[in-house]
């Protein structure tokens, strides 16, 4: 079975079992799919490729980027974890 069936059966199993974690960690992990492909230049500009998927997630992240960003400024006293890309300061 491919990735793509694999993750689709996922999420579907974790749909019908509750299971909101694991159907998080699929639907993120084909939003990274589709980033990657836009990044390292499997879709392109104009392109014909993924423009639905394209679509479907920016809505998506349009809806949840709010809501997760919120839930941070809620609770500023909660460890988010170490900042993947730390602003970095040049002496001057």
């Amino acid at each position: 079975m491919d990735r793509l069936a694999s993750a689709k059966k996922a999420a579907q199993l974790a749909l019908a079992s509750g299971n909101t974690p694991a159907l998080l960690s699929v639907v993120f992990n084909r939003l990274y799919t589709l980033r990657n492909q836009l990044i390292h230049g499997g879709a392109t500009w104009d392109g014909k490729v993924n423009r639905d998927q394209l679509r479907d997630c920016t809505r998506l992240l349009g809806k949840l980027v709010p809501v997760i960003i919120a839930l941070m400024m809620d609770n500023p006293d909660a460890l988010w974890g170490d900042a993947v890309y730390p602003v970095v300061h040049q002496n001057s």
